[in-house]
């Protein structure tokens, strides 16, 4: 019997993007439907508490984050347990790249609901720019503060769970996101995780992924492996999708993600029939008729 969903956010539950709904009706009622029959849902992501709350407060259940991916976990209005990148490391890490590869930006994710944005050259139209950018996210849009003053507080100051550098737009930027991650991993490989994420480069404390994260907070809750459903679409997804059996993967997700996982859907709401008896009454996992 699923127990559990574990679901990635952007490109899988925020898929497609309702920006002023924030979920489709039909990935609503599934999670509802799931949470009524006594089934746990937990959000397993890239990002901040920030708008993963905004999903537990839009269906009003009480939902378990493990963010930036597993950097911490949240649940009850409060951090239960975290693994923040060491401000030394961090900062040595920053240093050594902050001029090379073309990095046009870093984004630096804490323990706050403000994201941190550094860039080499913060000029008006930069600033005018990523606002309009993030305005017209609306529902998944971000609290931000732009400039290496406050980006340098938040290392000294807080806990920093992830680092981002941001390489640009389109091909070239995946290119050199791709370049500066066989750099780290040569210099920070055994201190950091690396992974890439489109044009920029997501950078966490070693052995942080969103599987590890996953299978530590099931064994503290009692769950076997086997109750669990995972989704997701990205590489910061495969540490989940490659290390559980009842794994799902989106169609409109990345080559290695489907790759690793062992199902396909078009939506998180096509999973219904797989964990949800024709009564809304958890059941056995049974395979999705599109396979």
């Amino acid at each position: 019997m699923i127990k559990l969903i574990a679901t990635d956010l952007d490109g899988t539950l925020f898929y497609p993007k309702r920006r002023f709904t924030l979920l489709t009706k039909k990935n609503m009622k599934l999670l509802k439907d799931f949470s009524a029959a006594g089934g746990k849902i937990v959000l397993v992501t890239g990002r901040s508490r920030r708008v993963a709350s905004k999903v537990g407060k839009k269906l009003n259940i009480n939902i378990s984050v493990l963010g930036c991916n597993g950097a911490f976990f949240y649940e009850d209005n409060e951090y239960k347990y975290d693994k923040p990148i060491d401000q030394q490391l961090f900062m040595k890490v920053y240093m050594k790249m902050r001029k090379n590869f073309g990095i046009i930006g870093w984004l630096l994710l804490d323990d706050t609901d403000i994201m941190k944005v550094s860039t080499p050259v913060v000029s008006n139209v930069i600033i005018l720019i990523a606002r309009l950018l993030n305005r017209f996210n609306f529902a998944y849009r971000e609290k931000y503060l732009i400039g290496e003053k406050p980006f340098l507080d938040a290392v000294s100051s807080g806990k920093c769970y992830k680092l981002m550098p941001v390489f640009g737009m389109g091909k070239g930027g995946r290119e050199k996101a791709k370049s500066a991650a066989i750099a780290l991993e040569d210099l920070f490989g055994d201190q950091l995780d690396i992974t890439i994420a489109d044009v920029s480069l997501e950078i966490t404390k070693k052995g942080t992924n969103k599987g590890n994260a996953l299978r530590d907070y099931i064994k503290e809750k009692g769950i076997s492996e086997d109750e669990v459903l995972v989704i997701g679409d990205a590489d910061n997804d495969i540490s989940m999708l490659s290390n559980f059996k009842h794994s799902f993967a989106m169609n409109s997700g990345e080559k290695e993600a489907k790759r690793v996982a062992k199902y396909h859907i078009d939506y998180v709401s096509d999973i219904r029939d797989c964990v949800l008896d024709e009564n809304g009454k958890l059941k056995e996992f049974s395979e999705p008729k599109k396979i």
